[in-house]
């Protein structure tokens, strides 16, 4: 692990793991490292590199909404800005109403949908990122569940436009990140789980960090008077949706 990516609040984790956790909770893994350290370094690739937009996608729970609020935090800090947060229904409303702020900045971030994509709304939004002067920060961050890489799109140019956008994946979280996670969330209850314990939890769920906070709270209210051993785990996955 690059030790720029290490700082003093890493947490210290009873079992071997190559994950890091940020001192804002952003966990780092082989998963999520490429997209995190786009973001960490955002301030040096607008100046060398001239991101006018970019494009991170991952299946559902796999931290695309933690990253969009690093996102924000970062452009705030470096450049004293705000992003603003575009809807595809306000498209229009935000390429008639912002421009830059007073800091001559200009970012924003967008949720696509899964199945329906605004094309001339989209087209415009991009064609207006691209036609700022480089020498003015900006940034459009968009975030989706798919790459759209064989996507029919109707309109040509549109098409030919979003598929030269810059894409970064952020694949389905692995072990390492599982175990992390749990165990973070674990401990912010002051729950002692034996890392073999977690270890089984992980391997016998869905991969969707989204739906590991439920199911500590659920093995907390659960194990009043029990111990946490692995067939408690058994019982309460058994007991609930996510298995």
């Amino acid at each position: 692990m690059p030790q720029d990516l290490i700082n003093e609040n890493q947490l210290a984790f009873p079992f071997d793991t190559k994950v890091v956790l940020k001192s804002d909770d952003y966990y780092i893994s082989s998963c999520n490292k490429e997209a995190f350290e786009f973001i960490n370094g955002i301030g040096k690739n607008l100046l060398n590199q001239f991101y006018d937009f970019v494009l991170v996608f991952g299946e559902k729970g796999c931290g695309k909404t933690h990253l969009v609020q690093l996102f924000n935090e970062k452009i705030e800090k470096e450049f004293s800005s705000k992003v603003i947060s575009i809807t595809q229904n306000n498209i229009d409303d935000f390429l008639q109403n912002h421009n830059f702020d007073n800091n001559n900045c200009l970012f924003a971030s967008l949720e696509l949908s899964n199945e329906n994509i605004e094309e001339e709304k989209l087209f415009f939004l991009l064609n207006h990122f691209m036609e700022i002067d480089k020498n003015f920060p900006h940034l459009l961050l968009l975030t989706s569940q798919i790459d759209y890489l064989n996507r029919n799109f109707r309109l040509a140019d549109f098409k030919t436009r979003f598929n030269s956008i810059p894409k970064i994946e952020i694949s389905t979280p692995d072990d390492e990140m599982m175990k992390a996670v749990l165990m973070k969330l674990f401990m912010d209850r002051q729950m002692y789980v034996k890392p073999n314990v977690v270890s089984f939890i992980a391997s016998h769920i869905d991969r969707s960090l989204s739906n590991l906070p439920n199911l500590v709270k659920k093995i907390e209210c659960l194990s009043i008077n029990e111990t946490i051993s692995i067939p408690f785990i058994k019982s309460v996955l058994e007991d609930n949706s996510i298995k």
